[in-house]
Parts: structure tokens; C-alpha cells; sequence
């Protein structure tokens, strides 16, 4: 373990990055934290049992950077749940975020969250993001296609209207512990953890694309298979701790089905599209997102590429900035 002594007696934002197999990327992201205009920060990485050479790649940036509180923890892979409620155990700020090792914050997130935390004293605060793919192309932006917003939320994550992108997540360190921190028994952390919050605090939503979400073929989030199992987690954790939402179960089922059939429909693997429209017509037959899917999974792949890709390009025009421009 590497610890350098913090220029700082009280931190007010303690951040986390896990780390497993990023050495492409693991820069990036540590910069990014460390250039924020907000400087109350202590950051703690933690190698979760990589096999690559981000541990070689973190060292040289801590190198590069002696000046700043920073912690370094190697050692075995434990899952970035079990990892974030151990950065969470070490944290001394008033204020808790993570960022993943493929992503990037923009350099006032910080400052701009904290600022709307200490004037609402909300549980925690989030706010819209940029997705990008391996080499920081941008390729979308989340506010384009949720209508996101703030306050008492519970109701929207739990019909899945939409889910706070994980790189923009900040929470008073003090709700997120109330509220259970994060479930070290599911393949991933964020959704859950949101949904537990949102049902004891109102949530501050700000309308600026704040961080950057990568996607590549390495990420969780390109594992359809994962995200099904996450999302049957979270589901069935959620009916669990709220039971008043069991008399909804076949209609939210639906919803998770017809929500894993637009990701294969996206991914061109049509048959499994419509299998899971299937799946979601027959626990609600009015389910128009299980309809849409499976009547434009019929037009052939070379038309849905068509409309999808002047769709992409449609959306990445409207952003009409580099990646240059925008991380200031």
C-alpha cells in the first residue's frame, strides 16, 4: 500500500477509484479527479486484483502527482461493490464519489455538485453525462434519451425511467451509509444503491453533461448477459425491501424484459430481441416498448443499421464539441 500524507486536515469530498485491468485508461481518470477545480478532495484507489499493468500505470501517476493525498491499496479481487464499501469504511469527507477506471469527470463536477448539496441538503446529487467510446469519441449524451430530473425520484428508478449515470454519482457519505451502501451480493453497485437512496432522500439533478462514460468491449456495461442477471438483482431486492411494489411485480418483470430486449434489438442480435419481447408481451401484452422492438426487429439488419447509425450521427452533430473543449 502507498499513502501519502494529505495537504488537507478534513477532506470534503473523499473519492474512489477501483481498478481492474484499465491500464489503457487508469490515467486518464486519475487526472481527472486531480484536476478539479474543487481541491478539498482524498483520493484512494484500490487495484482489484488486476493482471495487466494498471498497478505500474497508477504508481507513475502517484509519482507525478507527490503533492496530493492520495492512497493506493493492491490486492486481491474482491468485486467493485465489496471495493467501494471499503473505500467507503476509509473515507473522511462529508462527501462521497467514485469513478471507474475507464472514466473521466469534467474538471467543476465536484465543485458543482457539492454546491448544490450544501444548498439543497439533498441525499446525494447526480447529473446528465456524455457516453464515449474506447479513444474519448463522442457518441451520445444519456440527457438525450432520459427525462432525468431531481427530487424525490424513488418511483422513476424503480419503473427504470431512467438511471443516474455511475460516473456522476455524489452522495452525502452519511445517507449513502443510512441507506445501506452497496450490495456486496450483486454483480453491480450503482442501480441498487440509487434506489435504496431515493426511497429515504430527495436526489439534486444537474442539467450538464459532468462526466464521461466510456463504453468498449471490456466494460460491464457491453456484457448484455450481466446486465440482465443486475437488473433481475436489483428487482427482486427491490420488492423485497419495499413488498407494497409486489402487486406491481408482473408489470415491472415485463419492463426488465422488454429493456433487455432494446439492448439486443441495439446490438443487432435480433432473435434475442425478439425472444425477450416475447418474454415481456406475455407478463404485459400493452407494453409498447416490447411492441416497438419486435416490429423493427423485422425490418432486416441493414435497415436498422441505416436508422440507427443517422440516428448516432444525428445526436453527435447536436453535441458539436471535441472531447477537448468539453472536459474543461
Amino acid at each position: 500500500m502507498h499513502s501519502l500524507k494529505p495537504k488537507i486536515t478534513q477532506p470534503v469530498v473523499s473519492v474512489v477509484i477501483p481498478v481492474f485491468n484499465a491500464e489503457r485508461y487508469v490515467a486518464e481518470a486519475i487526472q481527472s479527479v486531480l484536476y478539479q477545480t474543487m481541491r478539498e478532495i482524498e483520493l484512494l484507489i484500490i487495484d482489484d486484483g488486476s493482471t495487466d499493468n494498471s498497478a505500474q500505470v497508477i504508481e507513475h501517476v502517484i509519482g507525478e502527482n507527490t503533492d496530493r493525498p492520495i492512497a493506493f491499496i493492491t490486492r486481491e479481487n474482491r468485486g467493485v461493490s465489496r471495493t467501494l464499501n471499503e473505500g467507503l469504511k476509509r473515507a473522511k469527507g462529508r462527501y462521497f464519489a467514485y469513478l471507474g477506471a475507464d472514466d473521466i469527470w469534467s474538471r467543476k463536477r465536484l465543485e458543482l455538485q457539492v454546491t448544490e448539496l450544501e444548498r439543497t441538503g439533498f441525499g446525494a446529487a447526480y447529473s446528465d453525462c456524455w457516453v464515449m467510446d474506447s479513444d474519448g469519441k463522442i457518441l451520445s449524451r444519456y440527457g438525450m434519451q432520459y427525462n432525468y430530473k431531481g427530487g424525490l425520484i424513488y418511483e422513476d428508478l424503480v419503473w427504470l425511467r431512467f438511471a443516474p449515470a455511475s460516473p456522476t454519482g455524489l452522495f452525502r457519505r452519511e445517507a449513502i451509509i443510512n441507506a445501506g451502501a452497496f450490495n456486496e451480493e450483486h454483480e453491480a453497485e450503482d442501480h441498487d444503491a440509487w434506489i435504496r437512496l431515493a426511497r429515504k432522500y430527495p436526489i439534486a439533478y444537474i442539467d450538464q453533461p459532468l462526466a464521461f462514460y466510456r463504453v468498449h468491449q471490456s466494460s460491464l456495461s457491453s456484457d448484455l448477459g450481466h446486465a440482465y442477471r443486475y437488473s433481475v438483482q436489483v428487482f427482486e431486492s427491490t420488492l423485497k425491501n419495499d413488498p407494497d411494489l409486489l402487486k406491481y411485480r408482473k408489470k415491472m418483470a415485463s419492463i426488465i424484459e422488454a429493456d433487455q430486449a432494446g439492448a439486443y434489438y441495439e446490438k443487432l442480435r435480433l432473435s434475442e430481441a425478439r425472444r425477450f419481447a416475447f418474454r415481456a408481451l406475455l407478463m404485459d401484452p400493452f407494453s409498447f416498448m416490447a411492441w416497438r422492438t419486435l416490429i423493427f426487429s423485422i425490418l432486416g439488419r441493414r435497415m436498422i443499421r441505416f436508422v440507427r447509425d443517422r440516428k448516432r450521427m444525428a445526436i453527435a452533430n447536436k453535441a458539436r464539441l471535441t472531447f477537448d473543449t468539453i472536459i474543461d
